[in-house]
């Protein structure tokens, strides 16, 4: 049975309470066994409460202070590896060999996840990135896969397994003018200078006749000179100008000879 002090007021027995101030001073209690917090109920079994500018928490090793501990700053930001957390969440693993991860995601069996590391060699790329399952890296939204390296090396853009170093599918509506396929470099200097490679729908068909490629230069937002290959005849063009324009061909380059007249002011014609 609990004992407890009672005082007598002169008529009954009145139970003692004593109000306890806490210390204003740190108290450090060390321990040789671990300590459970068993608790059953609706709000949080630990709060921690921070108003002042210290941290909120920190966790660290034998070494005080350690300056690679797990902290959350009296601001909420999360520190693992790093003392003054930078950002929400701030990471540093600091590996220097190939295989530790700084940062692991897997599954509850280890058989699938990947790990993305830092290197700090000079002969070590900076960052990496290793799929547990495959090897393969994919990218997409929605549950749906738009891009894939794969674990040989090849990068696929809307495709699934790329055989080739760089490989990408995008189909051409059946407008007049649609473009697929843009291969880009632009100058920054505001005057929307670029050279681009595409394929552009020339007829409103569904078929590979009605589309053709070309390589071309603008300067100004105007479209300049460049080169068309003519899906119809796989006939070069020199182009001038709008590329869907015959009048503004200088030139027809054909490994045969030239039927239907002359689209521009020079004829080569090859020879074997």
């Amino acid at each position: 049975m609990a004992k407890k002090l009672k005082i007598y007021n002169g008529s009954s027995w009145e139970d003692v309470t004593f109000a306890i101030t806490p210390p204003s001073t740190n108290v450090t209690n060390s321990f040789s066994t671990n300590q459970v917090i068993d608790v059953s109920t609706s709000v949080a079994a630990l709060r921690v409460t921070q108003r002042g500018a210290g941290e909120a928490l920190r966790i660290e090793d034998e070494t005080n202070p350690d300056s690679t501990p797990f902290v959350i700053t009296s601001a909420g930001n999360v520190g693992i590896g790093v003392s003054s957390p930078s950002g929400v969440l701030d990471i540093n693993g600091r590996q220097n060999i190939r295989g530790n991860a700084v940062l692991s995601f897997q599954n509850t069996g280890n058989t699938a996840g990947f790990d993305v590391g830092l290197l700090g060699g000079t002969s070590d790329p900076i960052g990496y990135i290793f799929n547990r399952a495959n090897s393969d890296i994919a990218f997409g939204t929605n549950n749906a896969e738009t891009m894939r390296l794969t674990a040989s090396g090849n990068l696929g853009i809307n495709v699934a397994n790329a055989t080739y170093r760089i490989q990408t599918f995008s189909a051409l509506s059946a407008s007049v003018g649609s473009q697929s396929l843009i291969f880009q470099t632009q100058v920054n200097n505001g005057n929307n200078d670029y050279f681009r490679l595409y394929q552009e729908r020339t007829i409103a068909v569904t078929s590979w006749g009605g589309s053709d490629w070309i390589l071309r230069r603008q300067v100004d937002g105007s479209p300049m000179g460049g080169f068309r290959w003519a899906a119809a005849d796989w006939n070069v063009r020199a182009i001038y100008g709008a590329p869907t324009d015959p009048s503004v061909r200088t030139s027809h380059i054909s490994t045969s000879a030239p039927t239907g007249g002359i689209d521009g002011d020079i004829w080569l014609v090859y020879t074997a």
